[in-house]
């Protein structure tokens, strides 16, 4: 089991998004407190950046960094995809 944190600026990114794709990636953070890889969705390990994962849902990104020693999850960012990869 895993907490899992929203950073502030995820949550605002979160508020923006129309409710049905809010619902799917509510849906995605309740199940990353059972676990930090859930394979019903589409995540990828970002390369470069340690223990940091980024989940794909719908036209959205999820960014997400995993504590393991800490049993902690932290949302970083919630992106549209045309946005998501930008520096």
């Amino acid at each position: 089991m895993f907490k899992v944190k929203v950073l502030p600026r995820a949550e605002s990114q979160l508020e923006k998004i129309q409710n049905n794709v809010k619902i799917k990636i509510v849906e995605f953070i309740d199940t990353l407190e059972i676990t930090y890889y859930p394979n019903m969705y589409d995540i990828s390990k970002l390369k470069g950046r340690a223990n940091t994962y980024r989940a794909r849902i719908s036209n959205y990104r999820i960014f997400y960094y995993v504590d393991f020693h800490n049993k902690e999850i932290t949302i970083l960012y919630i992106r549209p995809r045309k946005k998501a990869y930008n520096k």
